[in-house]
């Protein structure tokens, strides 16, 4: 077989894999925004038994440099050609073993639905959301309330004891979802202004986040912060307050 036709064969291959891909469900449940999305497991799951019918199988390796964690897409077909993705770079927030794990895995599961033209049963929403909060919470953190004197006054910081604080492992989660949510912000160019209204709209879940899990976002808000100081101070956004 020609290279030409062994390119051919796993083209044909592939489209009908394609065919076979069907719509993954959202089993996996946001713990503060109470929406779902699709975890990694479940999209590999339901692209395994397809790709091996069709003479497939895949891997996704990684690397790491000073530039963060990168991970691709690589498709293997049984007549010997194979296909890959571009890498996907992420820089996660601290170089510790879950760090880098958190980013590894958000990439992989964005390389490999990007790369095989996957989609879940509705929008995505372990990222986006965290990017939008919730409107009563955007509101509570924008401005802080009045007292008798009419002065602006600083909202009481959580209580570590109250019943409100999550568990350790949503806790984890959201951790996890609200530093990748914030590096991508910074790496997709948003400028601090952006940014610093990202961060009063999810001042309130932060103060969910069990002590290791906030000491995490704390350091990411850090470098989020420095990219505050040059951010302009329009006058239609002096309802918000500094942090």
């Amino acid at each position: 077989m020609s290279d030409s036709d062994s390119k051919a064969a796993m083209y044909k291959a592939f489209a009908a894999a394609q065919a076979e891909f069907v719509t993954v469900k959202q089993t996996a449940v946001n713990p503060f925004f109470k929406s779902k999305y699709a975890e990694l497991s479940a999209y590999v799951e339901m692209v395994k038994p397809v790709l091996k019918k069709h003479g497939f199988s895949f891997s996704q390796p990684t690397k790491s440099d000073e530039g963060g964690v990168s991970v691709k897409t690589v498709l293997y077909h049984e007549s010997g050609e194979l296909i890959e993705s571009e890498w996907l770079t992420l820089k996660p927030d601290k170089n510790t073993p879950q760090g880098a794990g958190s980013a590894i895995t958000y990439a992989r599961r964005y390389s490999l639905t990007s790369f095989l033209g996957l989609v879940s049963e509705g929008e995505d929403d372990d990222g986006n959301a965290a990017s939008a909060g919730k409107k009563d919470s955007g509101k509570k953190a924008g401005a802080a309330e009045k007292g008798a004197t009419g002065k602006k006054e600083e909202p009481e910081p959580a209580d570590t004891g109250k019943s409100d604080k999550l568990s350790i492992e949503d806790s984890l989660t959201l951790s996890d979802q609200l530093v990748i949510r914030m590096d991508e912000l910074l790496q997709g160019g948003e400028n601090a202004f952006a940014l610093k209204n990202w961060w009063a709209k999810h001042t309130p879940e932060i103060g969910t986040l069990l002590g290791a899990d906030k000491k995490r976002v704390e350091a990411k808000k850090n470098a989020v912060k420095k990219l505050m100081e040059d951010a302009p101070t329009p006058e239609e956004t002096s309802d918000i307050e500094p942090f």
